[in-house]
C-alpha cells in the first residue's frame, strides 16, 4: 500500500464510504486529519 512508502504515515480505513469521502462522512475526515496534526505537530 501506498502509506507503507511515506514515513510516518498511517493508514485509516473507513468502511462503506466511497469515493466521496469527504462529502459522505465529513466528521471522519475532520477525525483523521485531527488525528494526524496531533501525532506530528508543525514545526516553526
Amino acid at each position: 500500500p501506498l502509506h507503507s512508502e511515506i514515513g510516518h504515515s498511517e493508514l485509516v480505513v473507513l468502511p462503506a464510504a466511497g469515493h466521496m469521502l469527504p462529502h459522505t462522512r465529513p466528521e471522519a475526515v475532520v477525525n483523521a486529519l485531527r488525528s494526524a496534526a496531533k501525532a506530528r505537530p508543525a514545526q516553526v
